[in-house]
């Protein structure tokens, strides 16, 4: 239960808030716009599958960067994990903890209007505001929730994933019994066009791979890790199926693709100004819960990191096993606060998310690479094994198309933004080089 409300945690952010909206313009047919948002679910579970079986193999935290690792070697691992500190999740921190704290501002008079103070330190600007310490703040608290230990980090976890399952629950009961829109006509044909919805589609769904992330952190990492993972997923689906299916029920299609605030809009309809209130905290339960999962399981990975000496010693943080990784848990807070006081965390997350959905796309095809190698393992295995795996790597493939075709110029500066990655590599592959031996010389006698 721990597993899967840390995945809740982690999956249901902003994205389910604004991006129905652009779905439905796309898929246009309310049975389309439901059968991708289906899909997504389809495509995230067939990913947790694989996820369940690779974090029963290696049952320790780090996911992605064990599993290529094992798979591809050290360089692929150590680009994975470099990627998830400079973007993946220190830039998804950032970006979860502004957004909340600009809704914060939003609704309480004369934020709005606060003062900011910037400073220039070379080609950077430093822009401190009320919407800024918020969310400072609000790294600062779950940070210090991480380090606490796990049994304060569950707790918080658990607490955010029930109120965003509830409210989201409580939404969409009451959009089911109450008055619906006009529904347009379903239309069966499937367009490339609409294909690319999957795109933002997939994306609403990350984090569903968040219990792998602690994994090592299992008291029984063969039977829970799966269940985490699957129920953590299913929930999501089904709460996700649902809210979108009330969306076109109370907007109609026309409306839910012509509104900027969605689920805020159904809401107000439903219950009136009270479904402003409860939409706007479920926005922010969803927006902190993003914020702690993310806060909680990044670590985890750097730690695996320095353990393999491909890091600095000090990420490695508690010289326990199960102890929080709390100097790797600063430091990623601390690059957060960087990319938040600089505003550069929009563009460090849209020049590396095409790569991070190339890195969940590798560590499925592990799957098949350490199955070949190893033999099937005795654990977990996934269910129509090679057929689900293949479809998530074919699946996965297709969006990187999509994404590139639509965006080919963040792409490009994303690998290179990872490239970055490799002189730190080679740095420390040199530290960890033993010394060379010294030259013996012997001195034969002169026999002359």
């Amino acid at each position: 239960m721990d597993g899967a409300a840390l995945i809740v945690s982690s999956v249901v952010g902003a994205g389910i808030f604004t991006v129905p909206s652009y779905v439905a313009s796309i898929a246009g047919a309310p049975a389309l716009t439901i059968a991708l948002w289906f899909a997504g679910g389809l495509l995230a579970l067939a990913g947790a599958l694989c996820y369940a079986e690779l974090a029963t193999r290696f049952p320790r935290g780090g996911a992605e960067y064990v599993y290529l690792r094992e798979a591809f070697g050290e360089t692929a691992g150590f680009l994975s994990g470099w990627t998830s500190f400079i973007a993946g999740f220190s830039g998804a921190i950032a970006a979860a903890a502004v957004g909340f704290a600009a809704h914060v501002t939003g609704v309480i008079p004369g934020f709005a209007r606060s003062v900011e103070w910037t400073l220039s330190i070379g080609p950077l600007t430093l822009t401190l505001s009320v919407t800024t310490g918020i969310a400072l703040a609000l790294i600062a608290v779950f940070t210090m929730v991480s380090i606490a230990g796990v049994s304060a980090s569950r707790l918080v976890t658990n607490g955010l994933a029930f109120v965003i399952v509830v409210g989201l629950a409580v939404l969409a009961f009451v959009g089911f019994s109450g008055a619906s829109g006009r529904v347009a006509p379903p239309v069966s044909a499937v367009s490339a066009t609409a294909l690319t919805a999957l795109v933002p589609i997939f994306f609403t769904y990350s984090g569903w791979n968040a219990a792998a992330y602690v994994a090592g952190e299992f008291r029984d990492p063969q039977r829970s890790i799966p269940r985490a993972l699957i129920l953590g997923t299913l929930v999501v689906t089904v709460l996700y199926v649902a809210l979108n299916v009330v969306l076109i029920r109370v907007l109609s299609p026309a409306g839910l693709a012509a509104s900027s605030t969605p689920v805020a809009t159904a809401a107000r309809l439903l219950v009136g100004n009270a479904g402003g209130a409860l939409t706007m905290v479920l926005v922010l339960a969803a927006m902190a819960s993003s914020v702690c999962a993310l806060v909680i399981t990044g670590p985890r990975i750097y730690r695996e990191m320095a353990r393999d000496r491909v890091l600095p010693s000090m990420f490695a943080g508690s010289p326990t096993k199960d102890g929080p990784p709390a100097s790797a848990a600063i430091a990623q807070s601390v690059w957060s606060g960087v990319l938040v006081l600089t505003g550069t965390f929009q563009q460090i997350v849209t020049y590396t998310g095409f790569s991070i959905l190339l890195f969940s796309g590798a560590a499925v095809t592990a799957v098949i690479i350490l199955r070949r190698r190893y033999g099937a393992p005795t654990g977990f295995a996934v269910p129509g094994y090679p057929l689900v795996p293949l479809a998530f790597v074919a699946s996965v493939a297709m969006i990187a198309v999509s994404s590139f075709r639509y965006a080919p110029g963040p792409s490009i500066l994303g690998v290179v933004l990872i490239a970055a990655g490799l002189p730190i590599l080679m740095l420390t592959r040199q530290q960890r080089a033993p010394s060379s031996p010294a030259v013996v010389v012997e001195v034969m006698p002169d026999n002359g």
